[in-house]
């Protein structure tokens, strides 16, 4: 099943538990890694970037204890391709056994034991490609799912032909198209149609208005109190709604909005990238390449080059 060919398993680089954690940082999120016992080894990791989309493929080879805050601008998505894990998300705890998996929608804290027969695919979800508005904490599903393969097959394809990995480094509209692929054959699964039917509850009033005017003034400078003011309620308020309805505070809806109209200005191409931070309200040259990588997986530039190749 999906990526559990012995060539692919085999060409993952070994590494003891603790090497893992910056690499997982680096493909998923902050990971703290602790065996459970006496860890026996090798621990495998082998991981790739397309676009919005992180995959890392771990094999621990011991009974592991995982610790992993979500970015509140990612998705997390992982299941287990064999062995079994238990996952509490937030407080709920998942039974995860072979073939099966879960979404967590960003903001969530995951604590995970694995079998020492474990081995997992864990994906990066940037923002763009889901909408934190409307899934539910977490959704569960079964990779086995007929009309979930394409998705799957696709990783296999990508972890299997590295040549197509390196292809994509020398012309990025390659990876780019390769994103889009992804993202149709996600959406187009009943899992996905499943979760979008998951909505959270309608904004309230306030939250509403602070939308609006955000969406209005994102690139004047304006600040909490301004958005709290166009709300009508005071700051204490509009921060625990925004929280209940949207999982994020005012002002990280506000950054978002910001993003991604800097995204679309350079996406459409013949602009800079410092006439797209400025033009989106940011003052801050390198806060905004920093921001938006976290938020979109690359930095600026690479999205003005791949518009510029299409």
């Amino acid at each position: 099943m999906l990526v559990l060919d012995s060539q692919i398993l085999s060409y993952l680089p070994s590494y003891r538990p603790q090497e893992t954690e910056p690499l997982l940082a680096q493909l998923l999120t902050d990971t703290k890694v602790l065996p459970i016992g006496r860890w026996r080894g090798p621990a495998r990791l082998g991981g790739l970037r397309i676009g919005g989309f992180s995959f890392a493929l771990i094999e621990f080879g011991s009974s592991m204890e995982v610790e992993a805050a979500v970015h509140s601008d990612h998705f997390l998505m992982m299941c287990c391709l064999r062995g079994s894990a238990r996952v509490d998300v937030d407080g709920k705890c998942i039974s995860v056994a072979t073939g099966k998996g879960f979404l967590a929608r960003p903001s969530r804290y995951i604590n995970a034991s694995f079998s020492d027969d474990c081995v997992r695919l864990a994906v990066r979800i940037d923002p763009h490609l889901l909408s934190p508005n409307v899934y539910p904490a977490y959704e569960t599903f079964a990779a086995a799912d007929e009309q979930l393969r394409p998705w799957f097959e696709t990783i296999r394809f990508l972890f299997s032909t590295p040549s197509f990995i390196a292809a994509g480094a020398r012309d990025p509209a390659l990876l780019g198209c390769t994103e889009g692929v992804l993202a149709r054959l996600l959406h187009s699964s009943p899992f996905y149609q499943a979760i979008t039917r998951a909505r959270s509850p309608a904004a309230s009033r306030d939250v509403c208005r602070a939308e609006i005017f955000v969406r209005t003034y994102a690139s004047s400078n304006i600040s909490l109190t301004d958005i709290a003011a166009a709300a009508g309620v005071n700051i204490r308020t509009l921060q625990i709604n925004f929280m209940r309805y949207r999982n994020m505070t005012p002002m990280q809806y506000l950054r978002n909005i910001r993003l991604d109209h800097a995204r679309d200005l350079l996406l459409a191409g013949n602009v800079q990238v410092a006439d797209a931070a400025f033009e989106s309200g940011f003052s801050h040259e390198g806060r905004f390449a920093s921001r938006y990588r976290a938020r979109f997986g690359e930095v600026p530039s690479v999205t003005l080059k791949r518009a510029a190749a299409s």
